[in-house]
């Protein structure tokens, strides 16, 4: 697989035991991809941060932002997976 084509995956639970890191050590390749996809978004938020945007255009950038994120679910037929994510939704009888 390519390294830039790996992530990691998080179980959205906890369990008793040592779960908390991967048992096994990535290559080195893996690791630099996943440091460099964490550094990207670190860039991001800092650039946010800095950009000195009024309350109103933050709030434009963020919803622009999750505008091209629902496309790119969808154009990339990503949004199906993580429909798969969501508990099953229980209806009281």
């Amino acid at each position: 697989m390519d390294p830039g084509a790996f992530f990691t995956f998080s179980i959205p639970f906890d369990m008793k035991g040592n779960t908390k890191r991967c048992p096994v050590p990535l290559p080195e390749s893996y690791e630099l991809a996943i440091h460099s996809r964490e550094k990207r978004v670190d860039d991001w938020h800092q650039l946010v941060r800095e950009s000195k945007l009024a309350k109103s255009q933050r709030k434009q950038l963020q919803a622009a932002v999750q505008h091209r994120f629902q496309e790119w679910l969808s154009d990339t037929g990503n949004a199906h997976q993580l429909e798969g994510l969501l508990p099953a939704v229980t209806h009281p009888k």
